[in-house]
């Protein structure tokens, strides 16, 4: 089996989290959230890169001529 990743785990902790406090406001839960204590994974999902000249350049050959003022 393969591991989830955090991010798409994280959104469904938030959402497990949103519905057990929407359903105690509205009567329909009597308890402990049960996911109140649970912690969010760490997440680091924005890699960083550059783009080389080359990648530069037709990116910049790409665009509306107002941008290309170099």
């Amino acid at each position: 089996m393969k591991a989830a990743a955090p991010t798409p785990v994280n959104r469904e902790i938030a959402l497990l989290k949103h519905l057990f406090n929407m359903a105690e406001k509205w009567g329909m839960h009597r308890g402990r959230n049960p996911v109140k204590g649970m912690k969010f994974l760490s997440q680091n999902n924005l890699p960083f890169g550059s783009l080389t000249e080359e990648e530069e350049e037709r990116l910049i050959q790409h665009c509306s001529p107002y941008f290309r003022i170099w």
